[in-house]
């Protein structure tokens, strides 16, 4: 558990969350794209968490193969943590957009046909703030982690 001011959190196995991300990516030219990402998690008497983040990327095909290489990174904000040990995985920490996210990765997308792919990142994200209360001080959280994903080509 960590509390302090208005903000208390803890966690059971028994509690109920529900976690949303999504990326869209804007090919604006040979190979890079925008991504603006979005993450929101609702877990059971807390507030919600998200955070926003607009990441550059670089992808490169393999030739004549259905597998391409890239590369990311991006700055964001968000009223919370990511903390993958906990239900959930994001907790609540303000209520105005005050964690500054740093965010990078790699990794490899197979398409799998015409119109979908799947995606796999080794992603490396470190998220800074500043409480109000003097006594919390400042934070910084560091993640390595392995995402996957369907994605959807339009």
């Amino acid at each position: 558990m960590r509390s302090g001011g208005p903000y208390a959190y803890s966690f059971s196995q028994d509690e109920k969350y529900l976690s949303f991300a999504t990326t869209y990516d804007y090919y604006v030219l040979n190979g890079f794209s925008l991504e603006p990402e979005v993450s929101m998690t609702w877990i059971e008497r807390s507030k919600p968490a998200f955070y926003l983040l607009a990441n550059v990327s670089y992808t490169q095909m393999l030739p004549q193969s259905n597998v391409a290489l890239f590369g990311r990174i991006g700055y964001g904000i968000a009223n919370s943590e990511e903390i993958p040990i906990y239900a959930g995985g994001a907790v609540h920490v303000t209520d105005a957009l005050k964690v500054g996210i740093f965010n990078a990765g790699v990794g490899t997308k197979v398409l799998i046909s015409k119109s979908a792919l799947v995606r796999l990142e080794l992603n490396y994200k470190s998220q800074s703030w500043k409480s109000d209360y003097a006594y919390l001080g400042d934070t910084t959280i560091s993640n390595i982690g392995l995402f996957t994903g369907l994605s959807f080509l339009f």
